[in-house]
């Protein structure tokens, strides 16, 4: 059996293809793990999330603020708007 110059082109060639789809393949399966992954954070952080309930009458309204924890989750903490607003209005960074 006699192995031609183009019949090993073809093998050089075809193992080329082979290697590349399978790259491309690898590639595109982590893509999509991690954009699962980030979009189950994306969803357990939305889950900490509570809607703002209505001021009650002579009650400052209440805002919510986000916050980290040690392992990265994020949790909402009510704070009275107006508290809010005299923190930000006394921060020299924001006032010139």
């Amino acid at each position: 059996v006699q192995i031609t110059f183009a019949q090993i082109c073809y093998l050089i060639a075809a193992l080329i293809i082979i290697v590349m789809c399978s790259v491309s393949l690898c590639c595109w399966c982590y893509r999509r793990k991690a954009a699962r992954e980030q979009q189950e954070a994306y969803r357990r952080n939305m889950g900490a999330y509570q809607p703002v309930p209505a001021a009650a009458p002579g009650q400052p309204a209440m805002v919510p603020v986000a916050q980290r924890d040690a392992n990265g989750k994020v949790t909402y903490v009510m704070v009275p708007a107006v508290a809010q607003q005299q923190q930000s209005s006394t921060d020299p960074s924001t006032s010139r």
